[in-house]
């Protein structure tokens, strides 16, 4: 050990007389000797990454199309698949139960949300639908659309709600946006501490919208009057 290490140190001094020497006496050959080395391991570094990465790129395709490949990759990798999840939620916003399969007990009071995580994107956003029905649904559309601002006002409070993040996406053909909706998405995705009584006494919800046109609406989200998403459009 001490003579490995006594060499490094042997190889450390004759690299910084050597760099000493070569700076006092050849300066500005040194100078362009140690700029060309540079560029070039760099050039070198970066052709090496380019093709290690269309290369990994064309694995990846193959393996993606072959089964087998692709089963045996995933066990290599521990590749975790979540399930799909259904959210019951209450009156209140609170989430009551969560169901993994295709069917749930159907409660008109309740409203039921999928969160598809077997089509999620690699980004990892993951498709909420709003489920007007059972069994499960599996061919639901993504709209096109999406506002450019939605603001929520309760009382004197305002909220910026982003239906479409990195993380979740409710833009979804179908999805219905009434009052339960919002006051579930206040309070799971901005933590609205809602008490019982408060919700009880919510009638309407005051919402601004700057629609995907750059249209400027205003309008009473209430259980009857909501927003309905399409695939190129919305309807109130």
């Amino acid at each position: 050990m001490f003579s490995i290490l006594f060499s490094v140190f042997k190889a450390s001094v004759l690299i910084c007389i050597a760099n000493d020497y070569c700076t006092r006496t050849y300066p500005q050959e040194y100078e362009n000797f140690l700029f060309s080395v540079s560029y070039n391991l760099i050039y070198l570094f970066s052709k090496c990454q380019i093709i290690a990465n269309k290369t990994c790129s064309k694995i990846q395709v193959l393996i993606n199309k072959n089964p087998y490949l692709k089963q045996i990759s995933d066990v290599v990798y521990k590749k975790h698949i979540e399930q799909n999840l259904i959210y019951k939620i209450d009156k209140t916003g609170e989430i009551v139960n969560n169901y993994s399969g295709e069917k749930f007990e159907y409660d008109s009071k309740c409203i039921y949300i999928l969160a598809d995580n077997e089509r999620k994107t690699d980004a990892g956003c993951v498709n909420m639908e709003i489920l007007q029905k059972q069994p499960m649904p599996t061919n639901y559309e993504l709209s096109n659309i999406k506002f450019m601002l939605l603001e929520i006002k309760i009382n004197d409070a305002a909220y910026k709600l982003d239906l479409k993040t990195d993380k979740y996406n409710f833009y979804v053909v179908g999805n219905v946006f009434d009052k339960q909706f919002f006051i579930y998405f206040l309070k799971n995705y901005h933590l609205h501490n809602f008490t019982n009584e408060e919700i009880d006494q919510i009638t309407k919800l005051d919402i601004k919208i700057i629609d995907h046109n750059v249209n400027i609406k205003e309008m009473e989200i209430t259980d009857t009057r909501f927003i309905t998403i399409k695939k190129d459009e919305y309807t109130y």
